[in-house]
Order: structure tokens, then C-alpha cells, then sequence
């Protein structure tokens, strides 16, 4: 991993710290990537036809259910898990679906959960033992 330093303007700079580390992976590196966990909620503007009320909405599951993640769908959004890369990638994707099957806006609310060099929980992990 490299790292460099990079010099915060004063008036950004905590009172404990006056610099910040920023480390990034090294592209040659054969470490594995930890994984992420990621929610999305779409408010597709409107959120479907007049002959499916939920079709913009339907887009963007499709587009989560297609790039071959685990994914969970919920009542107000959909979670799902996979390495960086992927989830961000899949998080654009899922934003952007909405706009092409029709609606003519859309506001994403997102929330992304993942740690520096650890496996962190999967979406099993944090919910199995609630499950009926």
C-alpha cells in the first residue's frame, strides 16, 4: 500500500491533527480487496407507467439482480455485497437504470459499510440471527 501526506487547509484542519494520510492500494498488489456492503433506495420521479406503477423502481432491482451480486430486496431499499470496485461500479448503475427505463428524475439514497484490511460482516452476518 502507499501512502503519501497531504497538507489540510487551516481553516479544515482538526485542532489534534494538522495532517492527513491518504493511503492507496498498490495496483500490483494480489491482495484481497475487502468487501463492502451497500443499500440503495431509488425515488425515481415518477416511479413508473401508468401500467406499472413500480417500473423505474423494477429497473434499477433488475440492474442489481443482473451484475450477479448477493442482493436482498426490502421494503425500502435493496442491500447488496461485493469487493469496491464492484458495489460503486453497481451503485452508478442502479442510479442510472431508473433514468433509462423513463423516469425523468431520480434521488438515490445510498449507505455503504466496509473497513480497511478486514473481512467485515456480510449482509448474513448482520441480519441472519433476526430472521423467522
Amino acid at each position: 500500500m502507499q501512502s503519501r501526506t497531504v497538507e489540510v487547509p487551516p481553516r479544515h484542519r482538526p485542532r489534534s491533527r494538522r495532517r492527513l494520510t491518504v493511503r492507496r492500494a498498490d495496483p500490483r498488489s494480489d491482495a484481497k480487496e475487502s468487501p463492502v456492503i451497500a443499500e440503495i433506495q431509488v425515488l425515481p420521479r415518477p416511479s413508473g407507467t401508468a401500467d406499472n406503477p413500480y417500473a423505474h423502481v423494477d429497473a434499477a432491482i433488475a440492474a442489481i439482480s443482473a451484475s450477479g451480486l448477493h442482493y436482498e430486496v426490502g421494503g425500502m431499499g435493496t442491500t447488496f455485497e461485493g469487493t469496491p470496485d464492484q458495489v460503486w461500479g453497481l451503485l452508478r448503475e442502479v442510479h442510472e437504470a431508473t433514468i433509462a427505463a423513463g423516469a425523468d428524475g431520480c434521488l438515490s439514497v445510498i449507505k455503504v459499510s466496509g473497513g480497511a484490511g478486514d473481512d467485515g460482516p456480510s449482509v448474513q452476518d448482520l441480519v441472519g440471527r433476526h430472521r423467522a
